[in-house]
């Protein structure tokens, strides 16, 4: 289905909307052409970089803005957006003007256009403004003399901004509890864990990162690796794993549980807690299905106890472990995107990794077994290199468990517990962020109830 785009730009006061009048009727800011959504989903084509759309206001309008949040409804996607200018210099050209909320609304006669006016006018002043993060970002190239060179652009959702500078381009992402991302990433460039991105600043109050470009290549670009690159991927991280041992069992840990003791008992209520959670949207189990995850989740659990048995220790776990938060710089692999980073057993982001990168594998040769004999070498001091090939071979058979786990489960059920039962008081934008979570949600979880773990079973 095809989308009108609409922008709208409150005041800062959040009275007034900005607008052209034609034939007596208020009109919004308006994109040159429809937008075409991804089917079954809640995003937009492009939703991930909103630089072009905010360029596009500009010109139209003569207002820089950023992106806040967006929204969708029966026939539009909604932009609301945050302007970047002072109130005095928040001049307009083609004829846009600000309009209070009543006099718009009153002058319309469709109530899906009524209905998204009444919602940004409820919940503009609820959403973050990023003009403080913005500040935040030239403050700090002020304080380290780095000359801005170019404008910020959005490049990512909302979260993410390009600065050029006269050092190459700072990165600044806008993370903030309840992920705790800065938090969490911080304690481990504290403790000298390799591998990772480098900081300019950060700002814990406002829940931001002010990161270097590193250069090299982000290596979800790359269509074929060589083995001895893919070999050294391996080994990079298990190093980066096994200098955080001591960290993740100190007292100064900061992060996610996700060892396999905790998943272990967490899984005896999954089944009642997925039940429950879904209960009631259009993506909830039924009692047949909800018998079926039973049936899989006991079979896990053995899975998961015969792989704590073997005494690896518990290492820093990144739970979007994959090729496009991985960048290959001067020789050395940098791990990146640490959100709802936490402790867990290390092979599990092995085996994600390499799932992540078998469409690069050279052919004609054992690919993976040499990669994963690469990896599982790092190890041998917990276990001869046998014994640690069965058990990476049962964590990677749990590859379809993990992702729906680690990656869709435990921030839905996060997402959920904060806002489940608010209903109509919630801002349409949580609303419908909630919903595309139980989407994507309920579509690993119905994979994992169709999966057969009875012949994996140990």
């Amino acid at each position: 289905m095809d989308y009108n785009l609409l922008f709208i730009l409150p005041d800062k006061e959040n009275e007034n909307i900005l607008t052209i009048k034609s034939n007596d009727k208020y009109q919004l800011p308006t994109y040159k052409k429809r937008i075409k959504a991804i089917e079954g989903g809640a995003i937009p084509q492009l939703e991930d970089i909103p630089q072009p759309y905010n360029d596009f206001f500009k010109n139209l309008t003569g207002i820089s803005v950023v992106r806040k949040y967006m929204f969708k409804t029966v026939s539009n996607i909604v932009f609301v957006c945050e302007s970047l200018q002072n109130e005095e210099s928040n001049a307009t050209k083609n004829e846009y003007n600000w309009t209070s909320y009543d006099k718009f609304i009153s002058s319309q006669e469709n109530d899906e256009i009524k209905t998204i006016a009444n919602n940004v006018r409820r919940d503009y002043l609820q959403h973050t403004s990023h003009t403080q993060h913005i500040a935040w970002a030239k403050s700090i190239c002020a304080d380290k003399n780095v000359r801005i060179t170019g404008d910020i652009a959005q490049i990512k959702s909302e979260w993410v901004y390009r600065i050029p500078s006269n050092i190459g381009d700072l990165y600044m992402k806008i993370v903030g509890d309840p992920y705790s991302e800065l938090t969490f990433t911080h304690k481990l460039l504290e403790h000298e864990i390799p591998n990772l991105p480098e900081w300019v600043g950060c700002n814990p109050a406002l829940g931001a990162i002010l990161m270097r470009d590193m250069g090299g290549e982000d290596l979800s670009s790359q269509s074929i690796m060589e083995i001895k690159d893919l070999q050294n991927l391996a080994v990079a991280l298990s190093h980066t794993q096994k200098c955080s041992i001591q960290y993740v069992n100190s007292a100064d840990f900061f992060g996610y549980d996700y060892k396999l003791s905790t998943i272990i008992n967490e899984l005896e209520n999954f089944p009642e807690e997925v039940f429950n959670m879904l209960q009631g949207t259009q993506y909830e189990i039924s009692p047949n299905e909800k018998a079926k995850l039973t049936h899989n989740a006991q079979h896990v659990i053995s899975m998961l106890r015969f792989i704590n048995n073997a005494g690896i220790p518990d290492t820093i776990f990144n739970s979007d472990m994959a090729a496009y938060n991985t960048k290959y710089v001067n020789g050395n692999y940098i791990f990146y995107d640490w959100a709802w980073g936490g402790a867990a057993h290390p092979f599990f982001n092995m085996s994600r990794l390499l799932s992540s990168v078998r469409g690069m594998l050279p052919v004609g040769i054992p690919a993976k077994d040499i990669v994963i004999d690469a990896y599982l070498q790092e190890w041998t001091e917990y276990a001869n290199i046998n014994e640690l090939k069965e058990v990476f071979m049962v964590v990677d058979s749990l590859l379809g468990f993990s992702v729906m786990f680690f990656l869709k489960y435990v921030r839905t059920k996060h997402i959920h517990m904060l806002n489940a039962g608010k209903g109509e008081e919630l801002p349409v934008k949580f609303r419908q962020d909630l919903d595309e979570r139980y989407r994507t949600f309920a579509e690993y979880l119905k994979r994992f109830i169709n999966d057969d773990f009875t012949k994996l079973r140990r």
